[in-house]
């Protein structure tokens, strides 16, 4: 009783929720309209692990807020699909929400096949607050070797998160989502995290790397979102901004972002960044979706917390993921110096992925950060698209397992390279 539900449709005299696989169905004589939703709709999980069977009438928390909230239960002999173990509790998705049980409660039964790496789930669209719920429940998985920074914030007030995975003081950071669109680079960093964490507990390795003895050496810094207003823009429309008629008048008037790559005030923070910035072809010069370079470099938030993280650590190497062309960008006004070392690197990722490399006469004209990181840095960094070309729009989320497949061990993979070449830059 008082609890708020979201439900899938009107069902006659009923409203119908989903359970697990099943749909529910709730008479309306028993409600009434809720006029504001308070928890976050989470849809329904799609990364079952196994199942329990409740003991007893099992009581089901909603932990979002600063303490434990009893929002459902499950009867006593009901079967209910799991989506994850959490220490004392197993958490499962309930009526379109997030809710924990207590072990005790239940008898569990894993599928003998268990996935490594269950916190996230990166065949969906994977929001904003998807991440932030998914990075706080990888530090209170992994403590010792997961943390997290909040290294600025966006143009409408979203923390932009850096993740710290690992033990060693060598360094290198993964950035995704610097376009709006794009943002199935997010979930291919946040999936590397929750692996590579998972490996490191159970000592094994992904693609053949050891990532417990590579970890103890490096640490890979993520930021996995770097434009979350522009993501949630082209996710959840024009009334997720704080200025919705402005974003809506960039855009034509239609409430279709798909195309968006922008950030919330339709400035490209790939081409934020000072390097080459007055030269950069394309500029809309004005406030667009795509391309406008803004009116000078660094003027976006999201684009100078970047470079003062960076300037903030001694990272050894750089990747930007984007998502579509399934190439790598690696050369940027390279001296002849760092050819070599830099083509070699290059070269590991296109073996692992099987993108083309990009010859450096085919190079953008400016303003990216591997840019800007290349000729600041002097060291090599990387701009790997992962999808197939598939126009101006977000890349399907059923791309994702094979982009999976071909990039799973690149973060690892760099971080070992780094670790043996830490003392030649």
């Amino acid at each position: 009783k008082g609890q708020t539900y979201p439900r899938i449709r009107d069902y006659g005299n009923w409203h119908e929720i989903q359970f697990g696989s099943k749909k529910g169905y709730i008479h309306k004589l028993s409600t009434v309209p809720a006029i504001k939703f308070g928890q976050k709709k989470v849809g329904q999980s799609k990364t079952n692990i196994g199942t329990f069977v409740a003991l007893k009438n099992a009581v089901i928390y909603d932990n979002s807020g600063k303490k434990l909230v009893p929002f459902a239960t499950i009867s006593k002999n009901i079967e209910y699909p799991i989506e994850v173990p959490y220490g004392n509790w197993v958490k499962i998705h309930i009526a379109n929400r997030v809710g924990y049980v207590h072990k005790s409660d239940v008898k569990v039964s894993l599928k003998k096949q268990a996935k490594p790496g269950n916190l996230v789930n990166p065949n969906q669209v994977y929001t904003y607050e998807e991440m932030v719920r998914d990075i706080s429940e990888l530090e209170k998985a992994y403590p010792n070797l997961i943390s997290k920074r909040i290294i600025g914030q966006s143009v409408d007030g979203r923390n932009i998160y850096a993740v710290k995975l690992g033990k060693g003081k060598t360094e290198i950071m993964i950035n995704g989502s610097h376009h709006a669109r794009e943002y199935i680079t997010t979930n291919l960093l946040m999936e590397m995290i929750d692996v590579y964490a998972y490996a490191y507990s159970k000592n094994l390795r992904v693609d053949g790397y050891p990532v417990r003895s590579i970890l103890n050496n490096a640490s890979i810094w993520f930021v996995p979102m770097v434009n979350p207003d522009g993501v949630t823009l082209v996710q959840k429309g024009h009334r997720s901004a704080k200025n919705p008629a402005y974003v809506l008048k960039l855009n034509g008037g239609s409430t279709n972002f798909a195309a968006w790559k922008a950030n919330i005030r339709g400035v490209d923070l790939n081409r934020q960044y000072p390097a080459d910035w007055y030269r950069i072809a394309g500029n809309t010069g004005r406030p667009s979706p795509q391309n406008y370079k803004g009116p000078r470099p660094l003027n976006e938030p999201e684009a100078k917390a970047m470079v003062n993280f960076t300037l903030s650590r001694n990272f050894k190497t750089a990747v930007s993921y984007h998502s579509s062309g399934e190439i790598i960008y690696w050369h940027f006004n390279t001296p002849k110096q760092h050819e070599v070392r830099d083509r070699k690197i290059a070269s590991m990722i296109a073996s692992k992925t099987g993108y083309r490399l990009v010859p450096p006469s085919n190079n953008p004209s400016g303003g990216g950060f591997t840019d800007w990181f290349i000729s600041t840095q002097k060291k090599p960094a990387f701009t790997p698209e992962v999808a197939p070309y598939v126009g101006n729009r977000p890349v399907p989320i059923s791309y994702f397992p094979s982009i999976w497949k071909k990039n799973q061990a690149i973060g690892i993979m760099l971080a070992d390279e780094a670790y043996k070449n830490r003392n030649t830059r």
